[in-house]
């Protein structure tokens, strides 16, 4: 993935950064493609194999890491100048900053996302990659944890926004509803992609403590 999206980095602007306030309820997502399995290890996510392509129906499990907003943009060389590669994820894997949770994502995917980043040329945006399933863990144990699903969208930089809804969760959010937005960034050194989930949406969620919790206090 990290040679295949070469020419399409490079060709676009670098910038990832938005504005962190007081009152964020955003954290940062960086996905580690060492930590991902397709189809019970018969595909791979990076390198794709052009012989062997993820297709409709493919299933997906990837771990990535959970920042607080603002953490990738505090690395003042978080964005490689020749490649438009970021932070977030070490392309040996592991995480490449300090993550204050985990995330797992599960799903199937409705078409090869690589056939929307097509090589020399812009992204295609606001295409349906799959149906997945995000599992947010808080901390190092599963007492703060919120589970959402939906649609995922090819993006750019922060373009496209995706409404993800609440499953369940526990801690501060056992009785969680409402929505999340998952928001694709770009490629991290892993050749994984960096998101941003925002979670304002979300009713019956102590704000306060919402607030503690992606603030990484």
């Amino acid at each position: 993935m990290r040679h295949f999206l070469y020419v399409i980095i490079i060709c676009t602007a670098v910038s990832f950064v938005s504005a962190v306030s007081a009152d964020s309820q955003t954290i940062e997502i960086s996905f580690d493609s060492t930590l991902s399995n397709i189809n019970h290890g018969n595909k791979v996510l990076v390198p794709p194999d052009p012989m062997n392509p993820i297709a409709y129906g493919d299933v997906i499990i990837i771990t990535g890491y959970i920042y607080p907003e603002g953490t990738w943009e505090s690395d003042p060389d978080c964005i490689d100048p020749m490649t438009g590669f970021m932070c977030g994820a070490n392309p040996g894997g592991g995480p490449s900053l300090e993550p204050i949770g985990e995330i797992v994502c599960t799903g199937y995917f409705f078409a090869n996302p690589f056939q929307f980043f097509p090589p020399g040329e812009p992204p295609i945006v606001g295409q349906e990659v799959g149906l997945f399933f995000l599992n947010v863990k808080f901390g190092d144990d599963s007492s703060n944890m919120i589970e959402l699903r939906g649609r995922t969208l090819t993006g750019f930089d922060g373009s496209n926004p995706a409404q993800f809804s609440v499953l369940g969760g526990t801690g501060i959010f056992d009785k969680a509803n409402g929505e999340g937005l998952e928001i694709m960034i770009r490629p991290n050194y892993s050749g994984a992609f960096n998101f941003r989930l925002d979670l304002s949406g979300l009713q019956n969620v102590p704000q306060g403590k919402l607030k503690k919790l992606v603030s990484g206090d």
